[in-house]
């Protein structure tokens, strides 16, 4: 009996985890991707940048378990052990005191790790099994099934005819990685402000964060424009609350990009399944993107195990691409709603505001609620 073939296209860190999941089912895995990483791991572990990713620890035993994680990617992450929240979107109104989540009141050593993305892409691309079939371009052999990684251009969408729906919500984002003579104590803070937030998260050394500046495309294409020094003093001004006479050093080059919101009207189409971004695109509030995709890949996978398992077609309907159509969607639509929300929320901070300070001071003064809220997330 000839084995059923997978294609996935797209060798980003999402579509890298499924070929991974893949290579250990009794499946034939082509993966498609022109453009593979320029560095092998060990010289991009070397290598400093501000673009990072808290993957949540759910998502870590599994990707353990499927030869996607190691103990060389823990020691190059930095867990997130708290989640400090700032409220300051009253633009008449001085910032209130930080409210801190804890992973530790949930039993948790960590909520995540922060993960640098170009160092991670690289250890998922020299760890590929050796057989896997690699290509660089387009292939037109037939495939029981095709998973859309392509990225929120995708080529595959667009052979499915399936339409996406872009947002852009007129915010930008610069990201960087700064030296700070505080430790950051595994603390991500984040500062609330009516045009975005402003996030530190850890690096692996203690003295470092990773720094994700959002806000109106405008403001941040102009921030861009100025010098390192410069952005250190205004990321300062903005932190200086926190840590009072203490410095910011910016270390890296300072990367720009736009954000966006994308959606999609079906996730799957004959034989083609969309996943990560090409079947969703989201603002970094919140770090859920790459969750949002990770989780994507681990219940495609268990729907292809299961159908394997009992003789089924991978492709098959009712068994595969209707159940994660049904899964994901609302999981997409759920994450999508609350950071659109969220930001609404934000950018009205002078009538929201208020009532979200309430809340969170309720939360600062009861730590049985806030432990509450938290299990609710998880």
């Amino acid at each position: 009996m000839r084995k059923q073939s997978i294609l996935v296209n797209g060798g980003g860190i999402a579509g890298l985890i499924m070929a991974h999941a893949l290579s250990r089912l009794d499946v034939d895995v082509t993966l498609i991707e022109p453009y593979p990483p320029a560095l092998k791991f060990k010289d991009e572990k070397n290598v400093l940048s501000g673009r990072t990713a808290m993957i949540l620890s759910r998502h870590i035993d599994w990707l353990r378990s499927i030869g996607a994680w190691n103990a060389d990617v823990d020691s190059l992450t930095a867990l997130l052990a708290t989640m400090r929240i700032i409220e300051d979107s009253i633009s008449d109104k001085p910032a209130v005191k930080p409210v801190d989540f804890c992973a530790g009141d949930l039993k948790q050593v960590a909520f995540g790790y922060n993960t640098p993305l170009k160092m991670y892409r690289a250890f998922l691309w020299d760890h590929l099994p050796s057989h896997i079939r690699v290509l660089n371009e387009t292939d037109h052999s037939p495939y029981d099934l095709k998973i859309a990684a392509d990225g929120r251009n995708s080529p595959l969408r667009d052979e499915a005819h399936i339409k996406a729906n872009f947002d852009d919500c007129g915010r930008s984002a610069l990201t960087f990685a700064i030296k700070h003579s505080w430790q950051h104590n595994h603390i991500s803070t984040e500062i609330q402000k009516s045009d975005g937030p402003v996030t530190l998260v850890p690096l692996s050394d203690p003295h470092q964060s990773s720094v994700v500046f959002t806000g109106e495309s405008n403001d941040i294409n102009s921030l861009k424009n100025k010098d390192k020094i410069d952005i250190s003093n205004i990321l300062y001004k903005l932190f200086e609350n926190s840590f009072p006479d203490q410095s910011i050093t910016v270390l890296t080059d300072i990367e720009c990009y736009p954000l966006s919101f994308m959606s999609v009207e079906q996730l799957y189409k004959d034989n083609i399944v969309l996943t990560a971004e090409a079947a969703h695109v989201l603002h970094p509030m919140g770090a859920q993107g790459l969750n949002l995709s990770i989780g994507d890949m681990h219940v495609l996978y268990d729907l292809i195990s299961k159908a394997l398992a009992t003789g089924q077609s991978i492709a098959h309907e009712m068994h595969v691409l209707k159940p994660y159509a049904q899964q994901r969607a609302r999981a997409h639509a759920i994450r999508h709603i609350s950071i659109q929300s969220s930001l609404d929320m934000l950018e009205k901070g002078n009538i929201t505001g208020r009532p979200r300070r309430l809340i969170l001071s309720v939360l600062r003064k009861s730590p049985l609620l806030k432990k509450v809220l938290m299990t609710a997330q998880k």
